[in-house]
């Protein structure tokens, strides 16, 4: 699923789910790998939704 995608399911932008990701990452919840998102910390992922 590409950033796009994510944006239009959300009702959001590219912008926007980029710098969510980049803030969830930054936080040790998920690691970005090219096109690949990973949880790392499912439970730190679930306390900043």
């Amino acid at each position: 699923m590409t950033q796009d995608e994510m944006a239009a399911m959300v009702g959001s932008v590219k912008d926007v789910i980029g710098r969510a990701l980049r803030h969830m990452e930054r936080a040790g919840a998920i690691k970005v790998e090219g096109h690949r998102i990973l949880v790392v910390a499912p439970e730190k992922l679930k306390e900043m939704m």
